[in-house]
């Protein structure tokens, strides 16, 4: 059930097109917000069983690194001007400094296709590797670009 549950958010974001929700910023802070929640959750899934050691079969993870890599390559456009809302956790910086966050949407885009590479050599040890390089990236991205709201 969690599976379906995570790909139908994500689905819904990545279905829609910045056009359609220029007119509807609600239904786009709405997406958004499911498709992180369905990218935390992928990598909530991966990162347990990183460490602890349980990447072996980089095939199981298939599924959320799927989850990821289709994800990563839509954040930036989930962020149109003017698609700002009051419970938003975006940073003004995502629209000021428009260059720099593409910048650091497109090295989540170029970490999360490693790691589907990964999956792809079936070798655990490049797994955890590529793990890391996509963490690193969503981490960066979300230091400079996201209100940490507690």
């Amino acid at each position: 059930m969690r599976p379906f549950i995570l790909g139908l958010g994500l689905a819904a974001v990545l279905a829609a097109t910045p056009p359609v929700f220029a007119a509807d910023p609600l239904g786009l802070f709405i997406g958004r917000v499911q498709a992180m929640k369905s990218m935390k959750d992928a990598m909530g899934t991966i990162g347990g069983a990183v460490s602890r050691g349980e990447a072996t079969d980089p095939a199981m993870f298939a599924y959320p690194v799927k989850i990821l890599t289709m994800a990563s390559r839509r954040v930036a456009h989930v962020f149109p001007e003017g698609s700002t809302h009051p419970e938003s956790k975006a940073r003004p910086e995502v629209w000021s400094d428009r260059a720099g966050f593409e910048k650091a949407a497109e090295r989540a885009v170029t970490a999360a296709e490693a790691l589907q590479a990964a999956v792809e050599s079936g070798e655990g040890d490049q797994l955890a590797k590529a793990f890391d390089g996509l963490f690193s990236a969503c981490k960066n991205c979300h230091e400079s670009y996201r209100i940490d709201k507690k």
